[in-house]
C-alpha cells in the first residue's frame, strides 16, 4: 500500500486493515496522527510532501484544495548574461622565462713551443766577461757575448754572476731573460734552448768639459741632457758612470739599444742657466764630453 494511500485511510478514519473504526477515540486521534505524519513527511522526504500532506488537511476540514503553481517564464531570445561578473577573453599561457644560452667564441691559443736543450747562452747586447755559474761550475761570455755550454741536465740551474774585468771601463748589470723573467738563478729546465737569452744593460764612464763659445774652460758647472732613459744631469770635470747600451724586448725577442744624450742646457756656480749647443753624444769607455755654452 503507498503512503499516499495510507495517509487518505487515515484521514478518513480507517486503521492500516483497511475497514472503519467507529470509536469515538480513533476519531479524535485521526487529526493529530495526520499531524504527525506530515511533520515526519516534511522531514523525510522535502517540502513538497509536506505541502501535500498539508493540503489533505484541508480538504478534509471542507475546504477547497488548492494547487500550488509557479510562474513560467518564456523563454528568451536575448542571450544569457553572466551575473558572476564581466567576460574577460582569456589571454595565452605565458611561456616561462629562461635564461638565454650564451655562445662563445673559443679563444685561439698558440700551442705550446716544445721544449729545446739549452746549449749556449748570449747576452744581449753582446758583451764580454760576464760570469755564469752552471751547476757549481763559473764560466764567462767571450767577445762577442757568447757561451757554449754543451749539453746539461735538467736538474742544473744557472746564475748570474756579474762581470770580471781589469781594468773596470764597463759596467754590466743583468736585466731580464728573454722570457722577461728577472731572477738571476733559473732552472735549465725553465729555460728555452737551443740559445737561451740574457738581457743586460752596460754603462760607460763619462766625463764632461764645460766651455764657453770662444772655448774658455768653465770650472764649476752642471749639464742637463736629455735621453731614452730620461733626463740625466752630469757635474762637470767628475767621472760618472751612463747607461750606453741595453737589452729591449721586441717580438722577435731581446734586441740592443743604443743610448746617446744631447745637452740641452748649462747651469753655472752663481745660478744663470745657458742653453747648450745640441750636439749628440754617446757613451763610450772614459770617454770625455765637451760641451759649449751657446752664444
Amino acid at each position: 500500500m503507498s503512503f499516499m494511500r495510507r495517509l487518505r485511510n487515515l484521514r478518513n478514519g480507517y486503521d492500516h486493515h483497511g475497514y472503519d473504526d467507529e470509536g469515538p477515540d480513533r476519531r479524535w486521534m485521526a487529526p493529530g496522527g495526520l499531524l504527525l505524519v506530515a511533520i515526519v513527511g516534511v522531514v523525510a522526504f522535502g517540502p513538497q510532501l509536506g505541502s501535500a500532506i498539508a493540503s489533505s488537511l484541508r480538504h478534509d476540514d471542507g475546504a477547497a484544495p488548492t494547487v500550488a503553481t509557479t510562474a513560467q517564464t518564456p523563454p528568451s531570445s536575448e542571450p544569457a548574461t553572466s551575473t558572476t561578473g564581466p567576460l574577460v577573453a582569456s589571454e595565452p599561457p605565458v611561456p616561462p622565462l629562461t635564461a638565454r644560452p650564451v655562445i662563445t667564441s673559443p679563444v685561439a691559443t698558440a700551442a705550446p713551443q716544445p721544449h729545446i736543450a739549452v746549449t749556449a747562452l748570449q747576452t744581449v747586447p753582446p758583451v764580454r766577461d760576464v760570469i755564469v755559474d752552471i751547476g757549481g761550475v763559473e764560466m764567462a761570455t767571450d767577445a762577442l757575448g757568447q757561451l757554449s755550454v754543451g749539453e746539461l741536465d735538467d736538474w742544473m740551474t744557472i746564475e748570474i754572476v756579474g762581470r770580471d774585468a781589469n781594468p773596470t771601463l764597463q759596467q754590466v748589470t743583468f736585466t731580464a731573460w728573454s722570457d722577461d723573467d728577472v731572477s738571476k738563478i733559473r732552472a735549465i729546465r725553465n729555460l728555452q734552448g737551443p740559445v737561451a737569452t740574457i738581457g743586460v744593460e752596460i754603462s760607460s764612464r763619462v766625463v764632461v768639459e764645460v766651455v764657453t763659445a770662444d772655448g774658455t774652460a768653465v770650472r764649476e758647472a752642471s749639464v742637463a741632457f736629455d735621453s731614452p732613459v730620461g733626463p740625466v744631469s752630469l757635474v762637470a770635470g767628475a767621472p760618472q758612470w751612463l747607461p750606453a747600451a741595453r737589452a729591449v724586448p721586441s717580438a722577435g725577442g731581446l734586441v740592443p739599444q743604443e743610448l746617446t744624450y744631447t745637452p740641452t742646457s748649462v747651469t753655472l756656480s752663481d745660478g744663470t742657466v745657458h742653453a747648450a749647443t745640441a750636439q749628440t753624444l754617446a757613451a763610450t769607455p772614459e770617454v770625455l764630453w765637451q760641451v759649449v755654452i751657446a752664444p
